[in-house]
Parts: structure tokens; C-alpha cells; sequence
């Protein structure tokens, strides 16, 4: 696959509570990495979330709204 895959067997993600730190920093679970104009593909086996809160689980970065180009 061009581009790169990554695959991820038997993961536990612990104690996300919630998607800001106490120094207003944003964390999550699973987060790809910065480019929101490419995501390489991921597989996920076995993954376990245990004490995470929901709005921490996943974040993926709209792209800028600056990239729309209609034309």
C-alpha cells in the first residue's frame, strides 16, 4: 500500500477522561497524525478502551478551510 499501513493488535488505552488537560492542552486515544490531507490507513485488533470518556476516544483535524478550492 502506497503511502504506508500500520497495524495494532491488543492495545489498551487507559484513563483518557477527558479531551482537555489541566493545562488546556487537547489529548486523545487515538489521534493520526497532523496531516489532515492524508491519513495513512490503520488497522485496530483487540483494542481496548478502559476508562476513557467518550469526546476523548478520537479526534480527527478538519482540514483548513482555506484548502476549499472550488475552482
Amino acid at each position: 500500500m502506497k503511502g504506508g499501513e500500520t497495524e495494532y493488535k491488543n492495545v489498551r488505552l487507559v484513563n483518557f477522561m477527558n479531551k482537555e488537560k489541566d493545562c488546556e492542552a487537547k489529548q486523545f486515544a487515538i489521534r493520526p497524525f497532523l496531516a489532515p490531507d492524508y491519513t495513512p490507513y490503520a488497522s485496530f485488533s483487540g483494542l481496548t478502551f478502559d476508562n476513557v470518556a467518550h469526546e476523548a476516544m478520537l479526534y480527527i483535524e478538519d482540514p483548513p478551510a482555506t484548502w476549499a478550492n472550488p475552482a
